[in-house]
């Protein structure tokens, strides 16, 4: 096997790995695309979420127990 034999093996390996890095990357973005369409939904559908969620990212200092637990599940 030559040096230009393993430099083509080489070459194909990492492909590979680019393109399965590639995939991995969109199935992420996927992920986070429909976690954010979520979101979204839920705050058009919801206007008390949407206060919920601007009062939860100045701290959660003005919010009562109740509305602390529904910021932590809309958190997680």
């Amino acid at each position: 096997m030559t040096i230009q034999d393993l430099g083509s093996i080489g070459e194909l390996v990492a492909a590979i790995a680019t393109l399965v890095y590639l995939a991995v990357q969109v199935s992420t973005f996927q992920d986070i695309a429909g976690a954010m369409s979520s979101t979204t939904e839920a705050v058009a559908t919801h206007p008390e979420i949407a206060v919920l969620m601007v009062k939860a990212t100045g701290g959660l200092v003005d919010l009562t127990v109740s509305r602390q637990q529904k910021s932590d599940q809309w958190v997680t």
